[in-house]
């Protein structure tokens, strides 16, 4: 026979289970940025750069065993400017995906807050474009010069690059070549469409 005060323990108990399930998802919830549908660049503003195309990003690496080749291709869609629901809050976000179809991430900026989700959907949250491009890509990029030429690519001056890294430009096919002790290869940036 269980007493009354068992069941009064358990009733506890699970109270105190279901309040810290409760306050976990609270702080999950918090920890993850308020992602609005309707809260996307607007690419009808003059200040706006929205565009898409193919990519490929190619690369050797050298190990101890030799030469370890290895690429990525696919297309991107690139959207910044301001809200569409609040002009004052910048907002940026790409996507990648495979040639072959699935996702392969995507990166946003809303503000000063910026996300992640991997290709496997896990969401990460970052401080700037750079940790976002860590998560994404399986090698250290420039990000913060990729995304200066994402958010204006019609322009002459390309954004400038580290050392060992330069790009080329032919007919508004982009070209950035890298050539690190350890690690060469290029990134091949094709824009197609730009509008909305």
């Amino acid at each position: 026979m269980i007493s009354k005060g068992y069941l009064l323990l358990r009733t506890q108990v699970n109270h105190s289970i279901l309040a810290l399930c409760v306050c976990v998802s609270m702080l999950i919830g918090c920890s993850t940025l308020k992602t609005n549908p309707h809260n996307q660049p607007d690419c009808t503003a003059a200040s706006s750069s929205c565009h898409s195309g193919r990519f490929g990003l190619v690369w050797q690496i050298h190990t101890e065993n030799g030469l370890q080749n290895d690429s990525i291709t696919g297309t991107y869609s690139w959207k910044s400017g301001s809200s569409t629901i609040n002009p004052n809050l910048e907002t940026a976000s790409l996507e990648l995906r495979s040639t072959l179809g699935p996702t392969l991430g995507q990166a946003r900026q809303t503000g000063k807050q910026f996300e992640a989700t991997s290709a496997d959907g896990k969401l990460y949250l970052g401080n700037d474009w750079q940790t976002l491009f860590n998560l994404i890509f399986p090698l250290e990029l420039p990000a913060n010069a990729l995304v200066d030429w994402m958010k204006n690519p019609r322009n002459t001056q390309l954004p400038e690059l580290p050392p060992n890294w330069a790009w080329e430009n032919r007919n508004d096919k982009y070209r950035i070549r890298f050539n690190e002790p350890s690690i060469t290869g290029r990134i091949d940036i094709i824009p197609q469409y730009f509008g909305q």
